[in-house]
């Protein structure tokens, strides 16, 4: 049985722009990509929620503030809510 259409658009989505942030040295496009990020996780089932835990990381480590204050958005959306409190505070 395979995935729904659906279901494979925002992975693709999800991991072109996890390699944006990779590749990218542009940083408006890089803002851009870690928004996507959010974007995506606002708006899948929650059960795949866990999926996007990796890219939290990514974000919150980054050198830009703006890929940053993502990863912080990103962290609240899709982190338990002890783990997202550790790591806002």
């Amino acid at each position: 049985m395979s995935e729904p259409v659906e279901s494979r658009d925002w992975r693709t989505q999800r991991d072109l722009a996890l390699v944006a942030l990779e590749r990218e040295t542009r940083p408006i496009v890089r803002a851009e990509a870690a928004e996507l990020l959010c974007d995506l996780a606002f708006d899948v089932p929650r059960e795949v929620l866990p999926e996007f835990e990796p890219a939290v990381v990514r974000l919150v480590t980054d050198a830009d503030p703006q890929v940053r204050c993502a990863g912080l958005a990103l962290a609240a959306e899709v982190l338990e809510t002890g783990e997202a409190k550790e790591l806002l505070i």
